[in-house]
């Protein structure tokens, strides 16, 4: 008989452990998500979900060696931040293939993240267009810089 007993008490302990249980997964299911407080101060939301820099400070022409960088747009759709840019060689010599580091940056100059890329041949007086991309969303940066790899 007392091995009766002893069967109910752990049903009646499995039980209660299952509505306990029951109670806290229904309860963190109704409780609404903590919002990004990340504030996207650089961001333009557009009509499609996409998300464009607007910094000044990005999107102001640069210069990499002799080469300059205009009509420069950092863009964040399904899952991918792209940065393009015109690549402008302005001296009298042809540029050569470059492996480059792109180093987005946040207002106090603080690296946010690197995203490697390649400066293709540019005959003097040659425009091309350079593209590299990451997986994830950094349009928020506040500007860039280009270094060597």
């Amino acid at each position: 008989m007392n091995i009766k007993k002893d069967v109910r008490v752990i049903d009646i302990i499995v039980i209660i452990a299952l509505i306990i249980i029951g109670v806290v997964i229904v309860k963190n299911l109704n409780k609404p998500e903590e919002e990004n407080t990340v504030e996207e101060k650089y961001v333009q939301r557009l009509n499609n979900g996409a998300k464009l820099n607007d910094s000044k400070k990005l999107n102001e022409n640069k210069k990499f060696e002799e080469l300059e960088l205009s009509d420069i747009q950092l863009s964040y759709n399904n899952g991918v931040t792209d940065l393009l840019f015109n690549v402008t060689n302005n001296s009298d010599k042809e540029f050569k293939m470059q492996k480059v580091n792109v180093i987005l940056k946040d207002e106090q100059g603080n690296k946010v993240n690197e995203i490697p890329g390649i400066i293709e041949d540019i005959k003097p007086g040659e425009t091309k267009q350079f593209h590299t991309a990451v997986s994830a969303d950094y349009t928020n940066a506040y500007d860039f810089e280009i270094t060597k790899r």
